[in-house]
């Protein structure tokens, strides 16, 4: 992260977030998109601003994958 050198985010600690935001909404039945894996499916650094944001392309992804679940 530009803000905090040295500093970041490992993909464990965000696969982990990502566990606990699934169980949550599962146990809610809240739906649940999985961004986490479609990221990685790319070259995530090249999806993120900054290292945690999402960029122009990122942010494509996200509606594209969001506005499928909503057309089912």
């Amino acid at each position: 992260m530009p803000w905090k050198p040295g500093y970041g985010y490992l993909n464990e600690e965000v696969k982990r977030y990502d566990q606990i935001i699934s169980e949550i909404c599962e146990k809610n039945k809240i739906e649940y998109i999985p961004l986490f894996e479609e990221f990685n499916a790319y070259q995530t650094n090249r999806l993120l601003i900054d290292g945690l944001h999402p960029n122009d392309r990122g942010h494509k992804i996200i509606f594209t994958l969001v506005k499928n679940r909503l057309n089912l």
